[in-house]
């Protein structure tokens, strides 16, 4: 019974708090971008058109996200969704003469399981991913089905982000 009080209460505290912001007199009141932030953006060449905002997750992170069952579907279907931005250390790689260019990141260990993610290279990635050595982190944006296939997560069509620098590892003094 007083669960129900409590439940009810703080749903009623809720409601009262919303509806009081609902009839403020001033409805541009409240966060949101200034005056020169609007303007800034308005005067953005409509010609040159903007990316959209890509996503960001490190290998390691993906996968144990995906590793979790509570999170996994919700996981899987925001990777289907957009574009994303992998980052991670190179475990193996194709070899130079390979018909399809890849890279195999580290995935971490989760669960007792260890899982990397593949990263598939169209054939005009060929000289960027002679660059790549073992060992280097690397950044690449691509598409993935979010379908996890043993151990093993798929990237497809990546491309080596260009805010990325150069591998890490092969440029170490």
């Amino acid at each position: 019974m007083f669960l129900r009080q409590l439940v009810a209460s703080t749903a009623l505290g809720a409601l009262i708090l919303v509806a009081s912001g609902c009839g403020s007199s001033k409805p541009n009141d409240g966060p949101g971008l200034t005056e020169a932030e609007l303007k800034k953006t308005m005067e953005q060449d409509p010609g040159v058109p903007q990316k959209p905002s890509v996503m960001e997750l490190s290998a390691v992170d993906t996968m144990e996200m995906l590793a979790d069952a509570r999170a996994a579907e919700a996981v899987s279907k925001a990777l289907q969704s957009f574009q994303r931005l992998v980052t991670g250390k190179v475990l193996e790689l194709c070899s130079a003469d390979s018909e399809t260019l890849y890279v195999i990141l580290d995935g971490g260990t989760h669960n007792n399981q260890a899982y990397k993610v593949k990263c598939t290279f169209a054939a005009d990635q060929r000289e960027a991913v002679k660059k790549v050595k073992a060992g280097d982190e690397i950044r690449v944006e691509g598409k993935c089905d979010g379908v996890l296939k043993g151990d093993t997560l798929e990237f497809t069509n990546c491309v080596f982000d260009s805010a990325a620098k150069p591998a890490t590892a092969a440029a170490k003094p």
